[in-house]
């Protein structure tokens, strides 16, 4: 039986993951496969954090692509014990679409600019000049602190 599993957002993770471990207690040979660019399966079987970080996906040699469609260059056992692991209740799980870690980190959303350099910026250095707080802090003869990323002048 193949079974899988495709939406946003749906919980996905925890249903495949919860499926495949009573199939697996029943003594039913499974193999998982976390396809999803942001791969969470492992955790979700209660794969080791650290055997799951080991997981970096088949590589590109091991799927031969093909005008019928793509298919593994080596046999399944032989990739899973290559590439994959074993999660508890006996679930095989391999990983395929994780991104190299490199590219999750270029992948991830740029941070946004820090606040001009201004009084208020220089006073609060996390609340942005434009807040709308009503809390306004009393500047008497006393000069806020500098900065460390502006310069009074």
């Amino acid at each position: 039986m193949r079974v899988a599993f495709a939406g946003k957002g749906a919980g996905k993770t925890t249903i495949a993951a919860t499926l495949a471990r009573l199939a697996g207690r029943r003594g039913t040979p499974v193999v998982a496969i976390d396809a999803d660019s942001n791969p969470n399966l492992a955790a979700a079987l209660g794969v080791v954090p650290s055997a799951a970080a080991a997981l970096a996906g088949i590589p590109a040699a091991a799927v031969s692509r093909k005008l019928t469609g793509p298919s593994l260059t080596a046999a399944v056992d032989d990739v899973l014990a290559a590439h994959g692991t074993v999660a508890p209740d006996g679930v095989r799980l391999l990983v395929m679409g994780a991104l190299p870690t490199p590219a999750r980190a270029a992948s991830a959303p740029p941070t946004p600019p820090s606040a001009p350099c201004s009084p208020t910026s220089a006073r609060h250095p996390t609340r942005s000049p434009w807040s709308t707080s009503r809390r306004r802090r009393s500047t008497s003869a006393v000069a806020p602190p500098a900065s460390p990323t502006c310069s009074s002048s």
